[in-house]
């Protein structure tokens, strides 16, 4: 036989190796990502990425777009854009985002608030 099959039995094992790490760190990432809102602190952290913003702070929400470039402890698109301080931002995907806005908006009542396509029907009075 002109033709060696160990190279290519060598090429599916590293594969399916590869393919295995990718995604148990992908699994390990999803299940690792938990945000909490806790003493007047919204609390968040996604595998090594951690932190706190305290929800006094917090001036501006995008809600539905998503930041390509940044802190992003996320785990999906359409998320919320959380403006802080002067120039800080984070992205955060959290399971509902009405839910989230309306649960900030509680605590903070003066945070601004921007849908991105905007949806029908709601606004920032309808969250409260």
């Amino acid at each position: 036989m002109l033709i060696n099959r160990e190279p290519w039995d060598v090429f599916l094992k590293v594969t399916a190796i590869n393919y295995g790490l990718v995604t148990l760190v992908l699994y390990i990432i999803q299940i690792s990502t938990r945000y909490k809102i806790k003493d007047g602190n919204f609390h968040y952290r996604s595998l090594v990425f951690f932190g706190k913003i305290a929800i006094a702070k917090i001036h501006k929400l995008d809600v539905g777009k998503t930041l390509y470039v940044g802190m992003k402890p996320a785990t999906a698109k359409k998320g919320i854009i959380i403006h802080y301080n002067r120039y800080e931002e984070v992205y955060i995907s959290p399971e509902d985002n009405a839910a989230f806005v309306a649960a900030l908006l509680a605590i903070n009542p003066a945070i601004e608030v921007h849908y991105h396509p905007k949806p029908k029907g709601i606004n920032k009075e309808s969250l409260q």
